[in-house]
């Protein structure tokens, strides 16, 4: 029983001079099957850890807890009026505009903080910018543990205001 060679380096297809498979390609198939089966069982039983489990984990592997609606500010509880926006913009220098310098973004394009793009995430008002802010998505950090609630609040009103003035 002869091998067929194929291709210009000469590497064997895995097939005998009859078209059928040889025993490697059997084994090779078989042998993925089993990885991926205890790739799969494995990602399960890590999936439905038991509620004490988490205890070992270090603390940059915890499960994130996101806030509790009442965390949120609403659109009504907040107004462009009512926040400090000097300070907003002091927040916003020291923690955004390493990404976010000028209402752009160097991570993802699309995603910066331009009226049109805030619009279009429908990310908009104070209290979603607020809940950007504090949960974080995607690229973005989650800034609850970093700023209080007021200075977020005061973040997402300076981020409101210079987007609708063009960020000029």
């Amino acid at each position: 029983m002869g091998w067929k060679l194929g291709g210009d380096l000469g590497e064997a297809t895995g097939r005998d001079s009859g078209g059928k498979r040889s025993r490697w390609d059997f084994w090779q198939g078989r042998l993925k099957g089993f990885l991926m089966g205890v790739i799969m069982t494995c990602s399960l039983l890590l999936y439905a850890l038991p509620s004490g489990a988490t205890d070992r984990l270090p603390p940059d592997r915890l499960p994130i807890d996101r806030p509790s609606a009442d965390s949120i500010p609403s659109s009504q509880s907040v107004d462009l009026l009512q926040v400090d926006l000097a300070k907003g913009a002091q927040v916003f220098e020291a923690q955004c505009a390493g990404c976010h310098g000028g209402g752009g973004n160097i991570v993802r394009r699309g995603k910066n903080l331009k009226l049109k793009a805030l619009q279009r995430n429908h990310v908009d008002t104070i209290a979603t910018i607020a809940q950007l802010v504090q949960t974080g998505q995607g690229n973005m950090s989650a800034y609850r543990d970093r700023l209080s609630p007021t200075e977020i609040n005061q973040v997402a009103a300076y981020v409101l205001d210079q987007a609708q003035k063009g960020w000029k």
